[in-house]
């Protein structure tokens, strides 16, 4: 296929090795369509020297100019993260960093990661602390969520503070509930801590899951499982253990055959060429089609609207810490949440009314088969 070229020639750029043919000038605008789609344009950028001949000016301009916008913005995001942990630690509040912060570093140069926001995880009980040394340290914009706030700093400093690793609802949230007590303190301080490499990788795992059964993913999320299995330090049976326990073992090979079948030239079966196009199809978080298919696929319209206006008890009491104390306010924090949304958050009632409008529940279905047979 040759809408597989993009992930082949991103496997040149992690590997660091010469690519033999270089693609045409009708490819190349595919191929850069493509890279902007799944954010990884000044990826694609670092494989100009890996080339046997310079592509036409104006791709070279595009991609030389993507590349020098990703380094300033990403050197900016990992100064800015630090400057975090530090203001963080220096007011005494837990903070740990997730995802892109970490991920980054991972990678063969940091630019080749592009990151939408800086994603740090605080404790609950911390919120309202957390939220002044926000404010003292820059950052405004707060909007307040279920799992996370999200705070920024102008020109494009985004911020997703989370109160928990992944939704209350989530059948992954148990595995998170002591990842304060399995982390590491970082080297002279008291309240900043990190993941171990394996519990990272589980957890950016997670996160694809999550993704790939919501609107899909995206090119980005399985070079970050390369990545991981390539240049990170993994204690495997420690790996294989907790992914049996959280049942993910089927999905974790087909993912990993994936990465390699696009990254190291690995061999594919029927499966990983379903999982390939599925991805490609998309953008960095899969295409608004599936995500609307996914949103009716159990219960319909009525079933998904119903679970977006009434969340569970869990789900109210990381937005709402107070009600494990008074459970019997659960209707309360329901219009609590409501009235928020309608003052702050029309867009995203907007949003999510749209989304069921145009949700196929047979597509959701076929979904569901498909992600099945993938191990989910």
């Amino acid at each position: 296929m040759e809408n597989a070229m993009l992930p082949r020639l991103l496997g040149h750029v992690l590997r660091g090795e010469a690519v033999a043919e270089c693609p045409g000038e009708a490819q190349w605008a595919r191929l850069l369509a493509q890279a902007a789609r799944h954010k990884v344009l000044p990826t694609l950028a670092a494989v100009l020297p890996l080339l046997p001949e310079k592509p036409a000016p104006q791709i070279c301009r595009q991609l030389e100019g993507a590349l020098m916008q990703q380094m300033l913005v990403g050197s900016n995001q990992l100064h800015a993260a630090k400057q975090l942990q530090e203001g963080l630690e220096s007011k005494g509040l837990y903070n740990m960093p997730l995802k892109g912060i970490r991920t980054k570093l991972l990678y063969p140069q940091d630019y080749m990661r592009s990151m939408g926001d800086l994603d740090l995880l605080c404790k609950p009980e911390q919120d309202k602390a957390v939220k002044t040394a926000m404010e003292a340290l820059g950052y405004g914009g707060h909007e307040s969520g279920r799992k996370h706030d999200h705070y920024r700093r102008e020109p494009y400093i985004l911020v997703e503070m989370h109160r928990e690793m992944v939704a209350a609802s989530s059948p992954f949230s148990r595995y998170f509930k002591d990842i304060w007590q399995r982390a590491k303190l970082l080297p002279g301080c008291k309240y900043s801590y990190v993941m171990t490499t394996e519990d990272e990788y589980i957890y950016n795992l997670i996160h694809l899951v999550e993704h790939f059964r919501d609107g899909g993913v995206g090119l980005r999320f399985v070079m970050d499982v390369y990545v991981y299995e390539t240049f990170a330090e993994l204690d495997r049976e420690y790996l294989r253990e907790q992914l049996k326990k959280l049942h993910l073992e089927e999905f974790y090979g087909n993912a990993v055959k994936l990465a390699m079948h696009w990254f190291r030239d690995g061999e594919a079966d029927a499966l990983t060429e379903r999982m390939a196009r599925f991805v490609l199809s998309g953008g960095v978080y899969g295409t608004a089609e599936t995500a609307s298919a996914n949103s009716v696929s159990k219960g319909g319209r009525l079933g998904f609207l119903l679970r977006t206006c009434f969340p569970g008890f869990r789900e109210m009491c990381s937005m709402y810490p107070w009600l494990e104390k008074l459970p019997i306010a659960l209707p309360v924090t329901w219009v609590m949440r409501a009235v928020d949304s309608l003052l702050h958050r029309r867009k995203n009632i907007k949003s999510q009314f749209d989304t069921a409008a145009r949700g196929d529940a047979s597509r959701g279905k076929e979904l569901r088969a498909f992600y099945r047979d993938c191990g989910l």
